[in-house]
């Protein structure tokens, strides 16, 4: 019964190939439209994923990080350190500024912080030092920004905000969403992005108690501020991307549409091929086919397609991702695990589709082999 499956899909080798291909950009689609909304959200948390901070201490009026930049006193450092339960309190500066070399300019995400022992500090490292960032006017930059600034190497010069900086540094995988990041000290990033002395975007606090949510809750009622556990804040801003920011809609586009023409591809595929040999499926009943052996013929037309249209579709996701990539700043998140999901979903999908097929095959009178 496999081969006849196999035979009734392969016959007609040109529509085979052309459902197919139809799959394959559906496939892209949901691939790309949901890894790009993954990849863009984690950009956003990056920073928050890769500090050891238990708080995250920030402007009363945001609870996140995607809307709109903290600023706060930076005298609440002194006051959140005399808590109980507080082991250290440090300030940050994670701030936009623009970036130029050579005429060229970036937008960049600058992130001030204090020494290369602190809460946050530069990851990946692929060349230079952390421990350089101590000196005057030295930044470690991410390798994004040559995209926008072009080819950099330790030691050249690039203007941030003003103020002339010397790279001590190259790492990878730091950009939030299209701004590649920018290591610097605590002063030199608030020279960068014009933040005075007296203020800070957040500030960073390790608890010395496990009961971080109470120790949050008590930092807040300092006036002018909101303290939120590192897990707190890091949904938020996610909570923010995927249901505030257009980002969920956009996935729910790209999935819905994609797997919907992925399953009437297949769906019509199989029922075509139905309809083409309602004599043959007459003859297998008439000689014994049970409707398990029948539905096993149908399933089996689905899958293949879909198999054959999902592989294709994952090496133009991957081809199309990995050419994005060579010339902008685009977060595209591609996991197995979702490569995974997709595949169940779009087999899933087939199957479900065949059941008009399901229902055709049924209704086959075996009899017909005879009046022919």
């Amino acid at each position: 019964m496999v081969s006849i499956a196999r035979r009734n899909l392969f016959h007609e080798k040109g529509r085979f190939a052309a459902t197919a291909l139809g799959i394959a950009a559906s496939i892209m689609l949901v691939l790309f439209g949901v890894g790009m909304a993954i990849g863009i959200w984690n950009s956003m948390v990056t920073v928050v994923d890769h500090s050891s901070a238990d708080i995250w201490v920030l402007n009363s009026q945001n609870a996140d990080l995607a809307q709109g930049q903290s600023i706060i006193p930076a005298s609440v450092i002194v006051q959140i350190q005399g808590l109980n339960g507080v082991k250290s309190a440090t300030p940050l500066i994670y701030s936009t500024s623009i970036a130029e070399n050579g005429g060229e300019k970036q937008t960049v995400q600058v992130v001030g912080i204090n020494g290369s022992n602190g809460p946050v500090s530069p990851w990946h490292l692929i060349s230079g030092s952390v421990a350089s960032l101590s000196q005057n006017n030295a930044i470690v930059v991410d390798e994004s920004a040559q995209m926008g600034l072009g080819k950099l190497s330790l030691g050249e010069n690039l203007t941030i905000g003003g103020s002339t900086e010397e790279v001590v540094g190259i790492c990878t995988d730091a950009k939030s969403f299209l701004y590649p990041f920018v290591f610097t000290s605590y002063g030199n990033a608030q020279k960068m992005c014009g933040i005075n002395g007296n203020e800070t975007n957040y500030v960073l606090v390790d608890a010395q108690t496990q009961d971080v949510a109470e120790i949050a809750n008590e930092i807040s009622q300092i006036g002018g501020i909101n303290a939120l556990p590192k897990q707190e804040l890091r949904q938020n801003t996610i909570d923010y991307m995927l249901y505030k920011s257009g980002i969920g809609a956009m996935v729910v586009v790209f999935a819905g549409v994609g797997l919907f023409v992925a399953t009437t591809i297949v769906s019509l595929t199989i029922y075509t091929a139905t309809i083409e040999r309602t004599s043959e499926y007459g003859t297998l009943k008439a000689i014994g086919a049970t409707k398990r052996d029948m539905y096993k013929i149908l399933i089996e037309q689905a899958f293949w397609p879909a198999t054959v249209g999902f592989t294709a579709g994952v090496v133009l996701t991957l081809s199309a991702t990995l050419a994005i990539a060579s010339f902008m700043i685009m977060p595209i998140a591609i996991s197995i695990q979702l490569a995974v999901a997709v595949y169940a979903m779009t087999m899933l999908l087939s199957v479900l589709g065949a059941f008009l097929s399901i229902r055709k095959v049924n209704k086959i009178d075996p009899g017909i082999v005879f009046r022919a």
